[in-house]
């Protein structure tokens, strides 16, 4: 059947390729797109599954209408959920929409293919979910990066719960409760702290390192590592 293109809901967009244009210019659309029937904001829409590049093209060719096919081997909840994780702008919500998909039968594979999530940004978004809620409820609400939060699903819980007491978190929060609790677990008594020389040979090893990196994950924790140092040789 024919749909105006002006009732797609597309979830990722997917540039034509100038043959497919052309072919299509010549001799018309021969595949069908796949599309579900969702409601979004009361009025009956269309989800494509299948077909972004036809829709692209057929969109840069001026047509108004596409032949598809309209799926119906999908479930209402598993509907209810593809139209929640598009609109949402949450980060959390996308993570458990994803993972409730996933408990749909639905793989990895088919998020990336049939919604456009890259399969790195589906793996952080799992990962999200694993926080303790403070923890997700600060990302929720934009107190918390989503690289902050990935960096925090290494922490125990109780770093975590600890973590969760700053009103807003960034890396280097999530990274001092994370050396905190590293220097917890060393054996003071067996530290050799090094003589002054030692430490400003060192100082200046990593000084020269860290202008040669641009704004980086490495640089910061080399500035991290200086302020240490520079710390222990005020001592």
């Amino acid at each position: 059947m024919k749909i105006p293109l002006s009732e797609l809901l597309c979830n990722k967009t997917l540039p034509p390729s100038k043959e497919l244009v052309n072919s299509i210019k010549e001799f018309g659309q021969r595949v069908p797109i796949q599309v579900v029937e969702v409601i979004e904001e009361e009025d009956k829409q269309f989800l494509v599954m299948d077909g972004e590049r036809r829709v692209a093209a057929l969109k840069l060719l001026g047509e108004t209408e596409i032949e598809a096919i309209i799926s119906d081997d999908i479930s209402p909840p598993v509907l209810t959920l593809l139209g929640n994780l598009r609109r949402s702008q949450n980060p959390i919500a996308e993570g458990y929409a994803i993972q409730n998909l996933l408990d749909e039968n639905w793989t990895k594979e088919d998020v990336v293919e049939r919604l456009g999530i890259p399969l790195n940004k589906i793996y952080s978004l799992l990962r999200l979910i694993q926080l303790i809620p403070a923890l997700q409820q600060k990302i929720a609400l934009g107190k918390m990066s989503i690289e902050a939060g990935r960096i925090a699903t290494n922490l125990t819980h109780e770093e975590q719960e600890e973590l969760a007491q700053n009103d807003k978190i960034s890396i280097k929060d999530v990274n001092l409760v994370k050396r905190h609790a590293q220097l917890e677990l060393l054996d003071l008594e067996t530290i050799t702290i090094p003589r002054a020389h030692e430490l400003d040979e060192l100082l200046g090893t990593l000084t020269i390192l860290c202008t040669k990196l641009g704004e980086s994950w490495e640089r910061q924790k080399l500035i991290d590592a200086i302020e240490a140092l520079e710390s222990l040789r005020r001592k």
